[in-house]
């Protein structure tokens, strides 16, 4: 579309432009370093300031803040908006819209009799679905596997290998990355006498609701009384680990390598950082925050940011994370201190008295 017309889409300001920017024709969005005339990019990161000197972007996407402070940088115009970041996330959807599907059932999918697809529901070749209910609009990509007893909203998309076990109940627009697992059995073993295993039936199910993403090759497994919980607006990233009975609020958002154990429950808006862990029967309060590589054994107040194994505030951590960084220093540090007290302590003996003569 036109320069002019991207920015009344977007709410933007076109600023520093000659008579011929508006009417220049855009076709996509790029990195600073690799845009050419015909794309947008985006300046969010000062750590690319150096970038913004040298792009060919027809337009760079910025706030007031950052065009005051560094127009001199500006080779090209800028589409000035209040949130940079979420306004590349809205030019990203105008100019590179998903595919779309023409809706129907393909001759090689699979679709049990007693399923109920409401119009409008694409379903591909070597898909699976059992006795559900599928919401209009809800695209499932080949290979995807939906259980009996499953329901699933308007507008989803399940891509390829993801599957749902028996019971999952999914809101809409849900999103769920291939490979994903919804609805395996928690984990759930009761020892016997002799130190042997006996599994516990995971009889509860998964709940999600309205705008949940899922990432690629991540698993959420079933209850094992009651429901799994993911609340409205979770993104999960790619290979997270859902425990049996998690109850995750809305707007949770979680990076990828992390696990939280069973029963454990997490606060609306609160975030998880990649490579991390939550024990079970742990709680996180509203808006709190684990930073990546931390591990959680107790709960976190809400509000709170907590880091490191185990977990603590993260100004304790970061403190504790420095004399940390030091320690080889320390250690010389203590030696030489040893070495001189020792030499010191030599000086303030008293003088031996000659021994007497034997007589």
């Amino acid at each position: 579309m036109l320069l002019k017309e991207l920015a009344a889409t977007l709410g933007a300001t076109l600023e520093r432009a000659t008579d011929q920017t508006p009417t220049r024709t855009i076709t996509r969005v790029m990195t600073l370093e690799d845009a050419d005339d015909t794309a947008i990019s985006f300046i969010t990161n000062p750590k690319y300031l150096d970038k913004l000197g040298t792009t060919r972007a027809a337009a760079v996407i910025c706030d007031a803040r950052t065009l005051e402070m560094h127009g001199g940088l500006f080779p090209c115009p800028a589409l000035v908006v209040e949130n940079a970041y979420l306004t590349f996330a809205h030019a990203v959807s105008v100019l590179h819209p998903p595919p779309q599907h023409a809706p129907g059932v393909h001759s090689l999918a699979f679709v049990h009799p007693e399923a109920w697809l409401a119009p409008g529901v694409t379903v591909m070749p070597f898909a699976y679905v059992g006795k559900a209910r599928v919401g209009t609009g809800t695209v499932v990509y080949p290979h995807a596997f939906i259980d009996d007893a499953v329901e699933i909203g308007e507008n989803c998309t399940l891509y390829p290998g993801v599957l749902v076990m028996r019971g999952t109940r999914i809101g809409s627009r849900v999103i769920i990355q291939p490979s994903a697992v919804v609805g395996s059995d928690g984990f759930g073993f009761a020892p016997d006498a002799q130190g042997r295993f006996t599994k516990i039936l995971q009889v509860g199910n998964v709940v999600i609701s309205d705008d949940v993403e899922i990432g690629a090759s991540t698993c959420i497994d079933r209850a094992a009384l009651g429901s799994t919980q993911l609340h409205a607006g979770v993104k999960l990233d790619n290979l997270v680990q859902i425990a049996h009975n998690v109850v995750l609020g809305e707007n949770v958002a979680m990076a990828g390598h992390t696990a939280v154990g069973g029963s454990s429950k997490l606060g609306k808006g609160s975030m998880v950082g990649g490579c991390s862990g939550v024990s079970g029967h742990i709680s996180m309060g509203d808006g709190s925050k684990l930073l990546g590589g931390s591990f959680l054994m107790h709960d976190l107040p809400a509000g709170e940011d907590f880091a490191g194994i185990p977990a603590q505030p993260r100004g304790k951590w970061a403190r504790q994370a420095v004399h940390t960084r030091n320690l080889d220093e320390y250690a010389r540090t203590l030696k030489r201190l040893e070495k001189r007290v020792a030499e010191l302590e030599g000086k303030l003996q008293p003088p031996t008295s000659p021994k007497a003569p034997e007589l």
